[in-house]
Parts: C-alpha cells; sequence; structure tokens
C-alpha cells in the first residue's frame, strides 16, 4: 500500500519521521533488522546497531520507501539492492565497532 501527503498550502505539525506511516514502516525494518541478530554473543551489541543505523522517530532517520508522489506510482516494498547491502553492512560495521569498544574496555 502506498501513501502520499501533499499539503500546498500549510507546513506539517510534525516531522516527517515522526509521521505514523514513516514511523510505522521505520519500526518494521528495525524488527526485521533485530531479528537478523542470532548469535547471543552479539546479540545486544547488534540490537543497539540496528537501533542506531534506523534511527525511528528521530532526525536522520531512513526516509520512507513506500510513500508515492502520485496515487498511480508504484511504492518501493523493498530498498534498492544498492541501498539494501548498504544497510547490512552498514549495521555490520556498527556491530564490528561495538565488539571493538567491548574488548577495549575489558
Amino acid at each position: 500500500m502506498a501513501w502520499g501527503c501533499k499539503c500546498e498550502h500549510k507546513v506539517p505539525d510534525c516531522a516527517p519521521y515522526e509521521w505514523p506511516m514513516t514511523a510505522a514502516e521505520c519500526h518494521g525494518r528495525e524488527d526485521s533488522c533485530r531479528a537478523g541478530c542470532s548469535d547471543p554473543l552479539t546479540q545486544d551489541v547488534c540490537f543497539t546497531a540496528c537501533n542506531r543505523y534506523y534511527r525511528c522517530g528521530r532526525p536522520g532517520g531512513l526516509p520512507s520507501l513506500l510513500q508515492t508522489a502520485s496515487p498511480m506510482e508504484l511504492p518501493a516494498y523493498d530498498p534498492p539492492p544498492s541501498q539494501s547491502s548498504q544497510s547490512s553492512c552498514s549495521v555490520q560495521m556498527l556491530i564490528a565497532a561495538g565488539l571493538l569498544t567491548l574488548f577495549m574496555i575489558y
């Protein structure tokens, strides 16, 4: 399902990352990321990395892929391959950085 909001003469009352559809989509993607955190040894670090990458409900959060410019346009249900592999790589880098920090502390 696509969605769109174009107010020609009104500034929205809240930032785009706070819009209900954007927030719900972001939390769904974050939940999918967290579902991939299956290694018990790195699970906490992985959860934190997912949270830092998706930034749901915060400035810097990812834009909605389901928002379209017109009712006839199809939404992008999945991120493009470059963005998908990039997000996976980014989360893995955050996990590695977190583990490195843990090793340095202990």
